[in-house]
């Protein structure tokens, strides 16, 4: 099909969505990012904050972060669920071992997955109880101790959407 001559026609409840590519978006798996960058550093106080709302059912398959400089002392973060109504720093968190410290060599990312082997490198578990969005639930981020010396954070959530469907045939 010729991109040119795409229809352009929103499908009803997909606001921008054009039909050729519905199929695509409701099935394949997407990213949320959180950039924190140096010209505006994170606060020494640390950082609370929603990062994503859900707009339909959706799973969190795995969580990338990366930090610059390194972090001194306690500092660490937590990626949370946040269910509606809750406020960012009092959610469910989604890393296994807790809110991961930030004090690490810098630039170096650490994977968090929730599926075994989906991640190479450094890779940490998700606590899989808490890596499932219902419509309006968010992601937040959440830091822990004095992040004084860390400039940049960035965090990538990759995630799927629920009961889309399958590519698969049988």
């Amino acid at each position: 099909m010729n991109p040119t001559s795409a229809p352009t026609q929103a499908l009803q409840g997909s606001p921008g969505l054009v039909p050729q590519f519905e199929q695509i978006l409701r099935k394949d798996g997407f990213y949320a990012n959180f950039y924190i960058a140096a010209a505006a550093p994170v606060p020494a106080a640390g950082c609370t904050v929603p990062i994503f709302v859900a707009f339909f059912p959706c799973q969190v398959i795995s969580v990338a972060i990366s930090w610059n400089p390194a972090g001194t002392g306690t500092a660490a973060i937590q990626v949370e669920q946040l269910p509606i109504g809750t406020a960012p720093g009092s959610g469910n968190g989604m890393l296994a071992a807790g809110a991961y410290p930030i004090s690490g060599t810098a630039n170096t990312p650490v994977f968090f997955g929730a599926i075994s082997g989906i991640n190479s490198g450094t890779t940490v578990g998700l606590n899989t109880a808490n890596c499932t969005l219902t419509r309006g639930q968010a992601l937040g981020i959440h830091t822990t101790g004095t992040l004084t010396s860390v400039t940049s954070i960035t965090v990538s959530v990759f995630l799927i959407p629920l009961n889309k469907g399958s590519y698969q045939t049988t």
